[in-house]
């Protein structure tokens, strides 16, 4: 049964007192398709923008569309030698630059929280700053707008 609290408590008052039920909240995720569809528009920015279509242009978009839409972000510093295995662990780390620190050198870089950590509200805020941002491209974006909302 989906409802809101009163509709819910009526009910559960009216049911058996020895029943158990289990109570969710309802949330509204995006589903894959959208997700999907997000990406494809990330990528056909990318082309549009630079004429290739590569990982690592998608991935430096999709980043800064999070920065924007204001994702939660991390700095650390960490050995130069455990970047790669940072990365391989954590999708989204930035190099930032070297620092010295108690005379050792360390990196500095930056990690970003994913959209899969975004609520709702910061979801469509991504949503809507992907679509204004492919629209500055020149890019339609009315038929993405309908697919995307």
């Amino acid at each position: 049964m989906v409802g809101n609290s009163k509709k819910l408590i009526t009910y559960l008052l009216e049911q058996d007192k020895d029943k158990m039920f289990e109570v969710k909240e309802k949330k509204n995720n995006r589903t894959l398709k959208q997700n999907a569809l997000l990406w494809k528009l990330m990528t056909l920015c990318v082309e549009k923008q630079t004429g290739r279509k590569n990982k690592e242009d998608v991935d430096k978009l999709y980043i800064d569309m999070l920065e924007y839409t204001g994702a939660k972000v991390d700095y650390m510093l960490i050995i130069p030698e455990a970047l790669e295995r940072l990365k391989s662990e954590v999708r989204l780390v930035v190099p930032i630059g070297l620092v010295k620190e108690n005379g050792k050198e360390f990196l500095k870089v930056k990690m970003v929280y994913g959209s899969s950590k975004l609520d709702t509200k910061e979801m469509g805020l991504l949503i809507d700053n992907l679509l204004d941002y492919a629209n500055n491209l020149g890019i339609e974006t009315m038929e993405w707008r309908e697919m995307l909302q």
